[in-house]
């Protein structure tokens, strides 16, 4: 009876994934995205200060991950600063879609899904601070003084969260006084 007690409950734990291996509706080395729900304008307290406003915003939602911006900088480019390798998920009102395969992909200006739903799972259409082109570098020198301006005079760059192209990351450049959502990803 002992034996068969052991081989049943051995054969029970090498089973497949379960939900408790996922944190935020994935698995390690996959990532989360969303559109921030609150909009912010250039003057969003550099890079730190995005990133706490992603964390902030995810924690609010229930998520328990780190999540970051994804923003350039004069001397920091979004295709460095973040590591993603996995694939980059986007959970909405119709479940969970995948917007690339390989986070790198990312850069690639061809997405598979618009990333058009905030950290509420809520559809959203917004313009979205980026100061970063398409291929994850810098979009020249429109980041609002590297986040810290809310100038009229300055400029930032952003995308367009209903885009499957370049335009999800470039697709013009508008002054720091105005509110803009962010892009934020799980780590």
């Amino acid at each position: 009876m002992m034996r068969i007690f052991l081989i049943i409950l051995i054969f029970v734990s090498c089973g497949t994934e379960s939900s408790s291996d996922k944190k935020d509706g994935i698995l390690d080395g996959e990532h989360r995205i969303f559109v921030s729900s609150q909009t912010y304008t250039g003057n969003i307290g550099g890079l730190e200060g995005a990133d706490e406003k992603c964390t902030e915003l995810a924690r609010a939602a229930k998520l328990k991950r780190n999540y970051r911006a994804i923003l350039s900088t004069s001397s920091e480019e979004a295709k460095t600063r973040l590591n993603l390798q996995g694939t980059v998920y986007l959970f909405g009102s119709s479940g969970v879609l995948t917007v690339v395969e390989l986070g790198t992909n990312l850069w690639s200006g061809e997405l598979l899904h618009e990333i058009n739903f905030n950290e509420n799972q809520e559809s959203i259409t917004a313009n979205v601070w980026t100061g970063t082109d398409s291929d994850g570098g810098t979009f020249f020198d429109d980041h609002c003084q590297d986040w810290t301006s809310d100038s009229g005079s300055e400029t930032g760059s952003f995308g367009e969260s209903t885009s499957l192209t370049d335009n999800a990351l470039e697709s013009d450049v508008s002054e720091c006084d105005q509110n803009l959502a962010i892009y934020c990803i799980s780590e």
